[in-house]
């Protein structure tokens, strides 16, 4: 996601909201094809280079667990971006991000994108999407 960020051309204009947009539709589209896979091969194998050194490589069983996972099963990613005046936070599905102050509130940065809300519902068949059983 730190990639994709730093490399978008909104937030190197800090367009901070536009660009934290972008990124969250690109990490769906990644989610779903074959770029999207590599990439996941590619950040597992960083992973396990950093533990166990740089000559580390996915073995057979780890690369078929990355084709397993299953993602038409829904996932949800919250991400705060913290600039010296703003706090941007982006998130989708159910997570949410509070801030709390040293006086003790709690500031709500984000809510859950649940599909029966009804700015969600209407969000989503906007977009040519439908709810079913509770799920997009």
């Amino acid at each position: 996601m730190i990639e994709y960020l730093l490399n978008n051309e909104e937030y190197k204009c800090k367009n901070y909201q536009k660009a934290l947009e972008e990124v969250f539709v690109e990490l769906d589209y990644l989610l779903v094809n074959e770029e999207g896979w590599e990439k996941m091969k590619g950040i597992l194998l960083s992973m396990k280079q950093a533990v166990r050194g740089p000559g580390a490589k996915l073995d057979i069983q780890e690369e078929r667990d990355i084709k397993g996972i299953p993602f038409q099963a829904g996932c949800t990613s919250c991400v705060c971006l913290i600039t010296k005046d703003h706090v941007y936070c982006s998130n989708s599905g159910d997570s949410r991000a509070v801030l709390a102050t040293k006086a003790g509130k709690v500031i709500e940065l984000s809510y859950d994108h649940k599909p029966d809300n009804d700015g969600e519902l209407a969000r989503v068949k906007a977009g040519g999407g439908f709810v079913e059983d509770g799920r997009v």
